[in-house]
């Protein structure tokens, strides 16, 4: 699949303030990966495991 991103830089600019953003939430989160027909992707856990699962896509062009 071809990249969204024109540049590296870019890229990298991106995903430092997604992780910026991410950080001010204040929340305990982890990343975990996982393979999807489309190529692997990450995805955010966090919450209580006990409690019922919702799960949110967000999307990107």
């Amino acid at each position: 699949m071809e990249s969204l991103y024109k540049f590296e830089t870019g890229k990298a600019e991106i995903l430092n303030l997604y992780n910026q953003k991410l950080e001010e939430l204040n929340i305990n989160y982890r990343y975990q990966e996982i393979d999807t027909t489309f190529g692997k992707t990450n995805i955010i856990i966090t919450g209580d495991g006990s409690k019922w699962l919702i799960l949110v896509v967000h999307g990107s062009n």
